[in-house]
Formats: C-alpha cells, sequence, structure tokens
C-alpha cells in the first residue's frame, strides 16, 4: 500500500445532513427571495422577515448610535467578556427587567448572550438531560425544535387557541407533561401570533407549571411592543409561584437585531434556581461559546436608562397603524381568514381557505406562487409549526404594506376558484388547527398520576443538571477530572478571586492572551472609524445573512488569499462570531457516529469542549 493514499475521511454530518435548513425562517424566505419575478418591473416586497431595521420609519434611537459610538472612542471595550457579560450591563438590565417585577433583580441574575436566539440555544443545554422533554407552543418559533433535536432534549407540542387570542391550552399541557418534563415555552408577545397574554392567562400558566413541577421559559423578546387593549405583563411577575427564564434582547424594540445582545434572567425570587445549582450550569454553558461584542455590552446602561419615552411611542403608533391596516386589507380577501388584529410583536396569522383557491395545494405552493407571479414574499405556516397558514410581518414602510397587500389581494382573487362559494371559511373549532405532525394533541393521552412537589422536581432536576454539565477534559485515554476550573475563562477568574487579599499592590494577570486592555495595544484609527461610520450609517442593523453579508466575505477572502498560491472566493468564506463559534462550527460539521478528531497537547481546550 506504500505510495498509496488513503480516502479522505471526513464527510458531512448525517445529523446535519438530514436536518435541511429549507424550513427554518431564514432559509424559506431567502430561496423565496430569489425567486421573484425576474421580469417584474415592480420592486419585490418582503413581509416575510420580522426586522424593520431597514426601513427610515424603524430607524433606532440616535442614543443607542451615540451610545455604541462613545464606547468604540474609548477603546477600553475592545477586551473578550467574562462569562455572562461585563457587570454594568448586567446592572443595567437587572434594573430595565425589574421596573416591571414587584421584587429587584440582581447582577447575578443576568446572563449576557449573543442574542435572543443564544439565549434559547443556552437554555436548551441547561435543560437537556437523558429522558428529560421540554412542552413548546404550537404554533411558535422553530429554533426551540431545533434546538431540541441538536442537544437531545425531547419535545412536545401543545396548541394555541385562536378562537381564544391565540391563548396556551392548558389542559393541553397537562395532558402531555409527565415525571420527564422539565419545562414549558411561552412567547410572549407572541410570534408569529400577535397576541398579548392577559395577567389573567399568565397566572393560570403559573399555576399550572407549578402543579406539573415544570419551571416557565419566558421567550419576551418583544416586550413592550403592544399596541392593543392589553399591556405587557412579563412572566417574572409570577416567578414567586414557579421559577422563570427569562430571555429578550434590544433587537426589537430598539430595532437593532444585527448588534446582537440579548439575556437570559432566572426571574426566581425564591432562590430555587440558585440553590439547585442552575447558576453554575448556565456559567458552563456559556463558557465556551461566542460572546456578544463587548463594546455593544458597554453602551447597554446608556441604552436602556436614557432612551425617551418619544422614541417607543413612535414606534408603537407606525405598529398600531400598519396592523389596523393589515387587518382591515385582509377582511377584503375571501380566501383567507384572519382570527384577530394582531395586538403586539409585528406579525399576523392568518389562515388560507384552500376549497377557494385554485391549483393550489398547500402553504408552501401558495407562497412559492405568490413570489414567482407578484414578487411578494410571506412566510408559509410550515414554518411555524401549521400548516395552510400565513405569518404576515407589517413592520414594513407603508407604501411597501399597501402594495404589498395589494399584490395579494390580486393573485387570490385570479387564484380563486369560480364554482367556490363566497363564504369564508371561517374558524369554528379547535380541530381546524390541529396538525397531523409530531404529537396530534387532539389524541386522547391519558394524564399522569405524576404531582410530586415542584421544588423535589426542580432540585432533582437541577441537581442532575448541574451534574451533566460538569467539564470533563478528554486527554487521550486520559481523563482529567477536578473540582476547579479547567477552561481558560474559569482558570484565570478562579485565581483571581483567590488573591492574596493582605496583597496591597496592584494584581498581575499574565493569564489571557487579550492585550486590548493596554493602551500600547490599542487597534488602529481606521478599525474604529469603519465601525463609527457602519453605526452612523444606520444601515447595517439588520440581521445578516447566513454566512455573512458579501462586502465582508469577500474581503475577508481577498486578504487570506495573499498567502496563498490560489485565489478564494467570498462562496469559500464564512463569517462566525469569533473564531470560538468558527471551531465550533466544525466540530460539529464534522461529527458523526464512530468518528474522532485528533487535537494537540498541548492545546487550546473549548475545541475539546465542543468535541466533546
Amino acid at each position: 500500500m506504500e505510495g498509496k493514499l488513503k480516502k479522505f475521511g471526513f464527510e458531512v454530518s448525517e445529523k446535519i445532513e438530514k436536518d435541511p435548513p429549507s424550513y427554518s425562517i431564514k432559509g424559506v424566505v431567502s430561496f423565496l427571495n430569489e425567486i421573484t419575478k425576474e421580469d417584474d418591473r415592480r420592486l419585490a416586497i418582503s413581509l416575510g422577515l420580522g426586522d424593520p431595521s431597514r426601513f427610515k420609519c424603524f430607524r433606532t434611537t440616535a442614543i443607542a448610535e451615540d451610545a455604541v459610538i462613545e464606547a468604540i472612542r474609548s477603546a477600553k471595550f475592545n477586551f473578550y467578556a467574562p462569562t455572562g457579560g461585563i457587570f454594568p450591563a448586567r446592572k443595567a438590565i437587572a434594573e430595565y427587567l425589574s421596573n416591571d417585577l414587584h421584587y429587584q433583580l440582581s447582577p447575578e441574575d443576568i446572563y449576557v448572550t449573543v442574542g435572543c436566539k443564544h439565549a434559547m440555544e443556552v437554555t436548551v443545554k441547561v435543560l437537556a438531560r437523558p429522558e428529560a422533554n421540554i412542552l413548546l407552543p404550537r404554533p411558535g418559533f422553530r429554533n426551540y425544535e431545533n434546538f431540541a433535536n441538536l442537544h437531545h432534549l425531547e419535545f412536545r407540542l401543545f396548541d394555541l387557541l385562536p378562537e381564544r387570542g391565540w391563548e396556551v391550552d392548558l389542559d393541553a399541557v397537562e395532558a402531555i407533561a409527565d415525571e420527564n418534563t422539565i419545562a414549558m415555552v411561552i412567547i410572549n408577545p407572541g410570534n408569529p401570533c400577535g397576541s398579548v397574554y392577559s395577567y389573567e392567562h399568565l397566572s393560570k400558566i403559573a399555576e399550572t407549571a407549578r402543579k406539573l413541577g415544570i419551571l416557565v421559559v419566558a421567550d419576551e423578546v418583544y416586550g413592550h411592543v403592544v399596541f392593543g387593549s392589553k399591556p405587557f405583563v412579563p412572566m417574572g411577575v409570577f416567578g414567586s409561584t414557579v421559577p422563570v427564564f427569562t430571555l429578550g434582547s434590544i433587537s426589537k424594540r430598539w430595532m437593532v437585531p444585527g448588534w446582537r445582545l440579548g439575556w437570559l434572567a432566572t426571574s426566581d425570587p425564591t432562590g430555587l434556581l440558585r440553590k439547585c445549582g442552575i447558576a453554575d450550569s448556565i456559567k458552563n454553558v456559556l463558557d465556551p461559546a461566542p460572546l456578544s461584542p463587548t463594546f455593544i455590552q458597554a453602551a447597554v446602561p446608556e441604552i436602556l436608562q436614557k432612551t425617551t419615552e418619544e422614541f417607543f411611542s413612535k414606534t408603537i403608533d407606525i405598529l398600531r397603524a400598519a396592523s389596523a391596516l393589515c387587518y382591515d386589507k385582509l377582511k377584503e380577501i375571501p380566501s383567507i381568514t384572519c382570527p384577530q388584529k394582531a395586538e403586539g410583536s409585528m406579525f399576523v396569522l392568518v389562515k388560507l381557505n384552500l376549497s377557494l383557491l385554485e391549483d393550489i395545494e398547500d402553504d408552501m405552493e401558495f407562497c412559492l406562487k405568490l413570489a414567482k407571479e407578484e414578487s411578494l414574499v410571506l412566510l408559509p405556516g410550515v414554518t411555524v409549526g401549521l400548516k395552510n397558514w400565513l405569518r404576515i410581518t407589517f413592520a414594513v414602510e407603508q407604501s411597501s404594506l399597501e402594495d404589498g397587500l395589494g399584490r395579494l389581494k390580486s393573485f387570490s382573487s385570479n387564484r380563486t376558484s369560480p364554482e367556490a362559494s363566497l363564504t369564508s371559511d371561517h374558524i369554528t373549532s379547535n380541530q381546524e388547527t390541529k396538525m397531523k405532525t409530531g404529537i396530534d394533541l387532539s389524541e386522547n393521552i391519558s394524564q399522569k398520576a405524576f404531582r410530586s412537589s415542584r421544588a423535589t422536581r426542580l432540585s432533582d432536576f437541577m441537581g442532575n443538571s448541574a451534574k451533566l454539565h460538569q467539564k470533563k477534559k478528554v486527554m487521550g485515554t486520559n481523563v482529567l477530572k477536578t473540582e476547579t476550573p479547567t477552561s481558560i475563562d474559569d482558570a484565570v477568574y478562579f485565581l483571581k478571586e483567590n488573591l492574596n487579599v493582605g496583597d496591597h499592590r496592584p494584581s498581575i494577570s499574565f493569564g489571557f492572551g487579550d492585550p486590548s486592555c493596554f493602551e500600547c495595544f490599542r487597534t488602529t484609527p481606521i478599525a474604529e472609524d469603519a465601525i463609527v461610520e457602519a453605526v452612523r450609517s444606520a444601515k447595517f442593523n439588520s440581521y445578516a445573512p447566513t454566512g455573512g453579508i458579501l462586502p465582508a466575505r469577500r474581503a475577508v477572502a481577498d486578504y487570506l488569499s495573499r498567502d496563498l498560491p490560489y485565489r478564494l472566493s467570498p462562496d469559500d468564506v464564512y463569517l462566525t462570531l469569533g473564531c470560538n463559534q468558527a471551531a465550533e462550527i466544525t466540530i460539529e460539521v464534522l461529527a458523526r457516529p464512530g468518528a474522532n478528531i485528533l487535537l494537540p497537547r498541548p492545546g487550546y481546550p473549548d475545541i475539546e469542549a465542543y468535541a466533546i
């Protein structure tokens, strides 16, 4: 065999190959944008993504821009942030959330994340353990299901009831919960429904969770983005009844999803989660994870404390008018049923009446033909868990919304069957919202008699969770087991906490590879000016496409090609949240049953953590 090369043994991870991106919101919307009518002289209109930052009427407040620019110009916030975020940001978030509570959150209750989506993944990783399951809403945000699959956490679906303002079907929650259920997720204000839960309904959710002995994960990324009759009530108000994970970010209320600053807060005034070791579990999960840019974190106190009510009111007024316009225009389309006018977030969920439409099999085909014929992009309901429904975002400029709804009406009219009854197919029962995928909540599922105390169940779960997330570094055949921290971050902070308190000399750290805190290592003004210019332009507050924006990928390809005997193209480059995330993605792509990877010793421990 000498002289022969072995065939390369790497291949795409079976799990990634089986999970097509086409059912992700971003994947579907990107695909639909690509197939919009090429010869249509009209501009394509997208009512698919919840990202209004590209419209001038939704530009963020100058206070937020100035705060970020001030942090950049100071050159004090170019360093790696500590696990969980810098203290001023955590303190400001705790105070911001506490404004709506009858108790005070502390900075120790706050964990800064790279947007709310990252907070979702951290939550799932912390909760995941063998045999456990989590209850998710249907319709809902499919990323929860994706993260649950990725981290081997079973999920079960409970329905939201359109005839009751998309409230949680609490009977269904009790029916599908068992002794291995650890949490339920609610999204309020609602994505994709545009619903807002009342104090009374949230109280019932809390009581149900308490009876079942499970915690509540409250996705409140659209917190305070409400414009109907009901005020926003955070789930944390009921923290004394049941422990709550509160997930949020500055993305939606401040219209800056591209800044990637979110949080996970433990709303638990009884202290049950901390006693059970949940704080350690969250820190262990966050430790090797990407960090939100430190200069964005540094701007958080100014953003949260000084943004004026005038800015918020202006945004809410625009959304209220857009919601009303959307509702009124949709009522003119017989083949579409809108259960209720949106009262929060920036979406409305509507039902397709396929019996009134010709040559349309389902919601996906409807959206495909709509994009091709009218250059209009809507989100098919299958991506949020409800087949033959549509999610429409109205957080766009009024002219675009009016034009888009006009195209929708025209398309639907042209597809209306002449034999069909003109009577709209209104929702008459909850059965119409049932999906025949996953768990059918209409089935007669026997309820478990398990009703042990919530404290006992949560203590048992948290203890197992903490053990599960204890770090074990594998080095060849030797397993390093230690109670002291073994990641670089943990080790350095552990040593700092154990300094000689009697030594009055300034402490010196040679532990981190981060010279940015020293004046002699300040970055070039060219880099600072480039970021300031991008912030001032207000053109880059939006979500970036998967892999990064083209100018950045092209620049990275050109930079790397300088040292190569060939040229890289932008298609060879994928932007990540620092090199840590690049390492994590690499491991995830290569991982498959029976495979192994060779790592250097000594080496970088986070890569080992990702492999484990």
